[in-house]
């Protein structure tokens, strides 16, 4: 394959993000994928009326986000439309999971007791420096008593995988969460779309009988939808 210069491997979005980077800059790139899907974990799944992305790593903090890094990189700036709830599906049924401390305290999700417990570490993790946490996971640092509460634990698993895509606690940096939730304080916004060129975005509408029509719109739920513009069409 002499034409090529660089043969990525992998068409999920760390390898199209470096072969558009390396493509930008006058390198002939071949990138190869063995599954049927290109795009890796930008793709939703429905559940309840929602879409669930398994991508939004690539795209929360919107501007301040990697996708944004990106696609700026290559002369391409993405416009974003912004997103004000993160909706939570635990298996059974979706809830709105709260960012701020009011939600949070009052939130239906877990019991008064839990809510407490929850805010205290939390605001011992962002007062700690993340070096000092990086030896330890975050079932060790919330507590794996605490953990084993059913409220409790579904709502930590929740947190962490909007922030980490992860959810072994177990495992995960209490340190890399603690810088997490830093950058998540700082950021200007924390969650959106971009404007008709992500595929988290688009969500199939039914067409008329013998036709399969796409309208692709940036929803993150029906209460967001009123608020969404529209990324365009495509047959």
């Amino acid at each position: 394959m002499s034409e090529f210069d660089v043969i990525v491997a992998g068409a999920g979005l760390g390898g199209l993000s470096t072969g558009a980077l390396l493509a930008s800059k006058g390198f002939r790139v071949l990138i190869v994928e063995e599954s049927g899907h290109i795009g890796g974990r930008a793709r939703v799944s429905k559940k309840d009326g929602f879409m669930l992305d398994w991508g939004l790593h690539m795209i929360r903090f919107c501007e301040q986000g990697p996708a944004a890094k990106v696609f700026g990189r290559i002369g391409k700036p993405l416009e974003f439309s912004y997103s004000r709830h993160i909706m939570y599906y635990d298996g059974f049924k979706t809830s709105k999971l709260p960012a701020q401390l009011p939600g949070i305290l009052m939130t239906p999700l877990m019991s008064l007791r839990s809510r407490g417990q929850f805010v205290e570490r939390m605001i011992r993790l962002l007062l700690a420096s993340p070096e000092s946490l990086d030896g330890k996971t975050i079932e060790e640092w919330f507590g794996s008593g605490r953990i084993a509460r059913a409220d409790f634990g579904r709502f930590v698993q929740a947190v962490v995988f909007c922030s980490l895509i992860g959810t072994d606690l177990s495992k995960l940096s209490s340190g890399e969460f603690a810088r997490f939730m830093r950058k998540a304080l700082r950021a200007i916004h924390r969650g959106g779309y971009p404007v008709g060129v992500f595929p988290s975005n688009f969500e199939p509408a039914v067409a008329p009988p013998g036709k399969q029509l796409l309208n692709w719109y940036l929803p993150l739920s029906r209460e967001d939808l009123a608020q969404a513009r529209p990324a365009g069409r495509r047959r």
